[in-house]
């Protein structure tokens, strides 16, 4: 998942990149255009200024030109005269109307201009939405694909409900097939340890949950390091087969610490270790623990008679 991840992050700077040349280019693209259409419109209003000066003098010069000729035919002027003035005057009339005309190519070509800003904007703004529509459906897809990745993540992993150490293993071999419902590792809780021992049927009617009890530890002698304190929690109700004991019942005890002093130094107990449980079940006297045998042996003869 994390290559994933790392690899959508890419994509992203990757697009980031790419979106950003592309709104350069449009910008400047654009800004060119504009550009091109503003020097148009000055020379259209340079054009129409022109227009409106000849307009208001090629009639002037006109009528000057009639005028000399009348006064060309009286033999009033020289005749040269008449034709300076005739060509002053046909002169400013072909500059008037080329510049209508001049100006009319202006104008087309800056509505022809406007036409195409508006396309580029259009035709970006069509493809932006193109893209985001692209987008929307491949980030759709990812999504989809993440949710897949993190699916098959999941099925992968086998989280334990506790924290603890593991005891038995059922499947060792890399790549191992295991069957549905099949167990596939025993875990110790971390928490308080709890030990698990077996009580022969004749004491089991004494046993309760709640009682205290003495635990000893196989590889640390209690003569020398004491023993652990604990609590029975749980007492089976059915009895089960023991190779040496017959039938027995099941007890489990909570360790008050999972720690034992050793030679100035904590050692922390560890799932497997061998251990012998001491329950208390009541407290008699002296006198009764001396007497109770006698007392029940005479019990037994009394019946036999």
């Amino acid at each position: 998942v994390e290559a994933v991840d790392g690899a959508f992050t890419k994509r992203q700077q990757e697009a980031q990149r790419f979106a950003e040349g592309v709104w350069r280019e449009y910008r400047d693209k654009l800004a060119s255009a504009r550009a091109e259409l503003a020097k148009r419109q000055a020379e259209l209003d340079s054009t129409r200024a022109e227009i409106t000066k000849l307009a208001a003098t090629a009639p002037l010069a006109r009528e000057n030109a009639n005028h000399y000729r009348e006064l060309a035919a009286g033999k009033y002027v020289a005749q040269s005269d008449f034709y300076d003035k005739e060509q002053a005057a046909i002169t400013q009339e072909q500059e008037l109307a080329a510049q209508r005309s001049h100006a009319r190519e202006l104008a087309a070509g800056i509505a022809e201009q406007r036409s195409d800003i508006e396309g580029t904007v259009s035709q970006f703004r069509r493809q932006q939405l193109d893209e985001l529509e692209k987008a929307t459906q491949q980030f759709t897809q990812n999504r989809s694909d993440e949710t897949k990745a993190r699916t098959r993540e999941a099925l992968l992993v086998l989280t334990a409900p506790v924290s603890g150490t593991v005891q038995q293993l059922a499947v060792h071999t890399l790549g191992g097939v295991v069957t549905t419902a099949q167990a596939v590792m025993e875990i110790v809780p971390d928490d308080t340890l709890e030990v698990e021992a077996t009580v022969e049927n004749r004491d089991v009617g004494f046993l309760g949950v709640g009682q205290r009890a003495a635990v000893k530890v196989e590889a640390f002698p209690y003569t020398r390091y004491g023993m652990l304190e604990g609590t029975v929690v749980e007492l089976s109700n059915d009895a089960v087969q023991d190779r040496k004991l017959g039938l027995a019942f099941t007890v489990r005890v909570r360790l008050a610490s999972n720690r034992m002093k050793i030679d100035h130094r904590w050692i922390t107990l560890t799932p497997g270790m061998a251990v012998s449980a001491e329950i208390r079940t009541g407290k008699r006297s002296v006198a009764q623990y001396f007497l109770g045998p006698l007392v029940e042996s005479a019990q037994e003869s009394m019946r036999e008679r």
